[in-house]
C-alpha cells in the first residue's frame, strides 16, 4: 500500500494484504492518528477494528479474514476516520440504518399502530439524497416535492445526504397519523389519551427527557448533584434546555406540555387538506396551521413560547428547522446565566438522543442513566463533544460514526492481550463502577464494553454471512423472523420497545431459526404468488411491504387472490424472499471443494472465515470436528460421502458462539483460507466505495 503524492488521489494496492496472515499483535498496531489512549489503556489493533466496525456502520460480518486485511490496510495507510466513510458508501450502509432510523423513531411493525404503509416501501426510484437536501431548505408550509414519496424515502434519503434531521422533521407529521386506538373511550377523553401518547414518545424519542423526571433531575438542578466532585452524580451538559423549551427547568404540566400534540382537528381524511411536503397520503393529510383557532379540550399549549389554543405539530416542525439550521450555521450559543433560544434547545437534544443511541449502538450502553443525564464528568464530555459534532455538521451519521468509531474505549483491547490496567478507562460504558469497594475496580475495562450485537445486526449479520435474503423490515405475524425479533430484542412497538441483553429464551428462539443453518422457511405462500388463506402475508418475499401499503388486509387478515394479483401488477412480481435461496454459502463452499479437489478441512477452515474471520482449528477442535462431520478434515471432499447435514451442523454452532454473538475484541483475523469466498468482489466494492473518498484500490496488486 501506498500513498499517492499530493493532489493525484490516494492509492491503496491490496493484492498483497490478502495473502497475509497477519499484522501484528494486537496490542503492537498503532492507534487511529491524534488519539491519546492514555497509559491505562491498550488498542486492540487495525483488524480488531475492523471487526467492531463492519457490524456497527454496515450492520453485518466482514466476508472472512481477506476482508479484514483489506480494510485494516486501509485503516493503517489512510486513517481509520477515511475507513469508516469509505463503508458509509456501500448499499447495505443506507439499509442497516433505515432500520435503526426507525426503530429510534418508534415507527410500529406490529398491532393496531402498525406503519408498513408509510414506511415500508419506498416509492421513489433512484434517489441518492436529493429529496432530503431539498426538505432541508424547505418549510414544511412550502411547495410540494413533484414526485410521490412516503417516509421510507424520507428515511433513506436522509441517511444517503448524510442529514437525519430531514427524517426527524418529517416524521412528527408522519406519527400523528398513527395514534393510540381505544373502545369504550368519550371522544375528549380519546384525544387526551392520544396526547399524552404522542407526548410522551416524542419526549423520549427527540427530546430524551421525561416531563416527571425533570421534577428531580433536569439541566439546573438534580437530587444527586453536589458540588463535591467526588460525589457529585449529576452532570448535564451545560445549557438550561428545559426551560428553553418549557418555561421552566421542571417542565411544563401535561396539559399545556402535550396540547401541542393535539390529534383533532389536525389530522384528516380530507384528501384536499396539506400534504406536508407533498408526502404520500399513506403518511397523512394535516389541516393547515392557521385553521385551528381553538382547542378541542380548551388547552392552551406551550412549546418554546405560549400558543394558547392553537399550537400544533407544525410549530414543533417549524422550531425544528429553524434549530438545525441554526446550530450548523453557528453552532450552540449558550449565555452565561445558561439561558439557550429554544430552537437551538430543541435541535441540540433531539441531536444528543441521536448521538447517545449511536453511541450505545458501537459500545453497548448509554451515555446517559435512567434519569437521563450523564452520571459522571467522562459521559458527558463525550456526549458534549460528538453532539457538538453531529449538530454542526448538519446532523451527519457519517461525522457522528468517525467519532464512536475512533473513540480509544471503542477499540480497546483484551487484558489478555494486553499489559495495561483492566480498569484503567473512565467509567464511561458502567458509570455504576465508581461505587466498587476496590479501589483499583473504579474504573472501566475493555469487558465493560462486551455487548451482544442488537437483534437487528445480529439477523442481518447471520442472513449476510450465509447469503440468503434479508428479512422484511415489517414481517408478518407468522413469519419466524418476527417470533426471533421478539425473542432477541428487537423494536416492535411501544409496548415491546427491545432489549439488548441474551437470555435463555433468546438463545433458544436463536437456535431455532439458525441452528440447523438453512434458511429460515419463508411461511404462508413460498413465493409470494399463491393464495394462503387464513394465512396474513406472505412472510418475506419481496412484495410483501408494496402490496400492504396498497391493502392492509394483505397482511391484517389473509393473503389472498388480490394480494397475489396486486404483487404481480402493482408491485413487480414476488422475486426474491426467503424462499427464493436455493444456493447459499456451505452449498457454494462444497461446490468449490469439488471443482477444486480440497478436502474437507478446507471447507470447515473456509466455513469459520466466512463467519468469524478466523478458521484456525486447534488440535482439541479438529477431533470433535471430525466427530462430528463423521470424516477426517484431510480426506478429500470427493471421498467424504455426503457431509453437509453435518457441516451445516457446524455452521449453526459458529453462528451461536460468542464469536459471532458479541461485539468484542476479535484480535487479529486468521489466515485466509484456499477456498475463501468473494474476495475480490469485496476488494471491487471497497474501489468502488474508497473512490468516493479519493483513495484509488488496485485489486489486482501493486506493480
Amino acid at each position: 500500500m501506498t500513498r499517492a503524492l499530493p493532489g493525484a488521489g490516494r492509492r491503496v494496492y491490496v493484492g498483497a494484504v490478502l495473502a497475509l496472515t497477519a499484522l501484528g499483535p494486537a496490542c503492537g498496531n498503532k492507534p487511529p492518528p491524534g488519539t491519546d489512549l492514555g497509559a491505562d489503556t491498550c488498542d486492540a489493533g487495525d483488524e480488531a477494528w475492523v471487526q467492531r466496525v463492519f457490524p456497527l456502520v454496515l450492520g453485518r460480518k466482514p466476508h472472512g479474514a481477506a476482508e479484514v486485511r483489506l480494510w485494516a490496510q486501509v485503516a493503517e495507510e489512510q486513517g481509520r476516520d477515511v475507513a469508516v466513510l469509505g463503508l458509509t458508501h456501500a448499499p447495505e450502509y443506507v439499509d442497516r440504518w433505515q432500520d435503526w432510523v426507525n426503530d429510534a423513531l418508534y415507527v410500529a411493525r406490529t398491532g393496531d399502530r402498525a406503519y408498513s404503509s408509510c414506511f415500508g416501501t419506498s416509492l421513489l426510484v433512484g434517489d441518492t439524497g436529493e429529496l432530503a437536501r431539498w426538505i432541508g431548505g424547505t418549510a414544511a408550509t412550502g411547495e410540494a416535492w413533484p414526485e410521490p414519496f412516503n417516509m421510507a424515502d424520507v428515511v433513506r434519503s436522509s441517511i444517503a445526504a448524510d442529514d437525519l434531521s430531514a427524517a426527524y422533521r418529517v416524521n412528527l407529521f408522519a406519527r400523528m397519523n398513527r395514534p393510540i386506538q381505544g373502545a369504550n373511550v368519550g371522544p375528549m377523553e380519546m384525544e387526551e389519551t392520544r396526547r399524552q401518547g404522542f407526548g410522551e414518545t416524542f419526549n423520549h424519542t427527540y427530546l430524551n427527557r421525561n416531563l416527571v423526571c425533570m421534577q428531580c433531575h433536569n439541566s439546573e438542578f438534580s437530587v444527586t448533584d453536589s458540588d463535591d466532585p467526588a460525589e457529585d452524580r449529576h452532570w448535564p451538559m451545560p445549557g438550561l434546555f428545559e426551560e428553553a423549551l418549557y418555561g421552566s427547568s421542571f417542565g411544563e404540566d401535561e396539559d399545556s406540555a402535550f396540547a401541542i400534540f393535539r390529534y383533532v382537528d389536525l389530522v384528516s381524511s380530507d384528501a384536499a387538506v396539506s400534504a406536508p411536503w407533498g408526502i404520500d397520503a399513506s403518511c397523512g393529510r394535516f389541516a393547515p396551521s392557521d385553521a385551528m383557532t381553538e382547542d378541542y379540550l380548551g388547552h392552551e399549549s406551550y412549546f418554546v413560547q405560549a400558543f394558547g389554543e392553537s399550537g400544533s405539530t407544525w410549530q414543533v416542525e417549524a422550531y425544528l428547522q429553524a434549530g438545525v439550521d441554526a446550530l450548523a450555521d453557528r453552532g450552540l450559543v449558550v449565555g452565561d446565566d445558561g439561558a439557550v433560544d429554544g430552537p437551538d434547545s430543541f435541535a441540540w437534544l433531539v441531536g444528543a438522543s441521536i448521538t447517545d443511541q449511536v453511541w450505545k449502538e458501537g459500545m453497548g450502553e448509554r451515555l446517559t442513566i435512567a434519569n437521563y443525564f450523564p452520571r459522571n464528568e467522562a459521559q458527558r464530555d463525550r456526549l458534549q463533544a460528538y453532539t457538538r459534532d453531529f449538530v454542526e455538521a448538519r446532523y451527519s451519521l457519517r461525522t457522528l460514526l468517525v467519532d464512536v468509531t475512533t473513540d480509544p474505549y471503542f477499540n480497546a483491547g483484551a487484558p489478555a492481550t494486553c499489559t495495561a490496567n483492566p480498569y484503567g478507562m473512565d467509567a464511561v460504558v458502567n458509570p455504576w463502577s465508581k461505587s466498587e469497594e476496590v479501589e483499583i475496580e473504579r474504573g472501566n475495562g475493555p469487558g465493560d464494553s462486551v455487548h451482544r450485537h442488537s437483534a437487528r445486526v445480529l439477523i442481518r449479520s447471520v442472513h449476510d454471512s450465509m447469503g440468503w435474503s434479508q428479512p422484511s423490515s415489517f414481517p408478518a405475524s407468522a413469519d419466524p423472523i418476527f417470533d426471533l425479533e421478539s425473542a432477541t430484542g428487537a423494536f416492535l412497538r411501544e409496548s415491546q420497545p427491545g432489549f439488548n441483553g441474551t437470555d435463555f429464551q433468546g438463545a433458544l428462539a436463536f437456535e431455532s431459526v439458525y441452528g440447523a443453518c438453512t434458511a429460515p422457511s419463508a411461511g404462508g405462500a413460498d413465493n409470494g404468488c399463491t393464495e394462503t388463506l387464513g394465512y396474513a402475508g406472505c412472510a418475506s418475499c419481496t412484495c410483501q411491504d408494496c402490496v400492504c401499503a396498497i391493502d392492509s388486509y394483505c397482511c391484517d387478515v389473509q393473503w389472498d387472490d388480490l394480494c397475489v394479483a396486486s404483487c404481480n401488477d402493482d408491485c413487480g412480481g414476488c422475486g426474491g424472499g426467503l424462499a427464493d435461496v436455493s444456493t447459499d454459502t456451505v452449498d457454494r463452499l462444497l461446490e468449490n471443494a469439488a471443482a477444486n479437489g480440497a478436502t474437507v478441512g478446507d471447507v470447515v477452515l473456509a466455513l469459520k472465515d466466512r463467519l468469524v474471520a478466523r478458521g484456525e482449528v486447534s488440535d482439541t477442535e479438529r477431533a470433535l470436528v471430525e466427530a462430528l462431520l463423521g470424516v477426517g478434515m484431510d480426506v478429500p471432499i470427493a471421498d467424504a460421502g455426503d457431509i453437509e447435514p453435518a457441516l451445516r451442523t457446524l455452521c449453526g454452532a459458529v453462528l451461536l458462539s460468542p464469536d459471532y454473538f458479541l461485539a468484542l475484541d476479535a484480535g487479529a483475523a486468521g489466515p485466509v483460507p484456499a477456498l475463501g469466498l468473494d474476495a475480490d468482489l469485496d476488494c471491487e466494492n471497497a474501489a468502488s466505495w474508497l473512490a468516493k473518498e479519493g483513495v484509488v484500490v488496485d485489486c489486482g496488486g501493486a506493480p
